[in-house]
């Protein structure tokens, strides 16, 4: 077996950054407006989006407890954040959700109809995090 490699510094701005890219790249595919390809962009979109939620978790965990998280699971990730961050996220997305539950109920139904999984509750982000916690690995093959 090959020896771990020493692992670098964790910046947080770093971390921060890289989110807000692969994020901002998903919001460019899915918002594409060609008609005819949009169908090829839509499952990018949502990897990336799935990877920038991951990496901005990640980030939190590191702010909240100074450490590194591993894996994917996006509710396991959730879970490790501190309560006052996670109270916070919880109302920011409300206040999404409330803003733009047309969108996501689009959303939702187009998930599902890549998955095959139904999110119970598109305004109880726990279930919505438990629906799509391994959308990141799920979604690449």
């Amino acid at each position: 077996m090959a020896a771990k490699k020493p692992r670098l510094p964790i910046d947080p701005q770093k971390i921060f950054n890289s989110a807000g890219m692969f994020h901002r790249s998903a919001n460019t595919l899915y918002t594409t407006r060609d008609d005819e390809d949009r169908h090829l962009h839509i499952l990018p979109s949502y990897v990336l989006y799935a990877f920038s939620l991951e990496l901005y978790f990640k980030c939190i965990i590191w702010l909240d407890s100074k450490r590194v998280a591993e894996g994917h699971d996006l509710l396991e990730l959730y879970k490790s954040i501190g309560l006052q961050n996670k109270e916070r996220l919880k109302q920011l997305y409300a206040e999404s959700v409330r803003h733009d539950l047309d969108k996501r109920k689009q959303l939702d139904r187009q998930m599902e109809q890549i998955t095959g999984k139904k999110i119970p509750n598109l305004e109880d982000l726990e279930a919505v995090l438990g629906a799509s916690k391994n959308a990141f690995k799920q979604l690449r093959y």
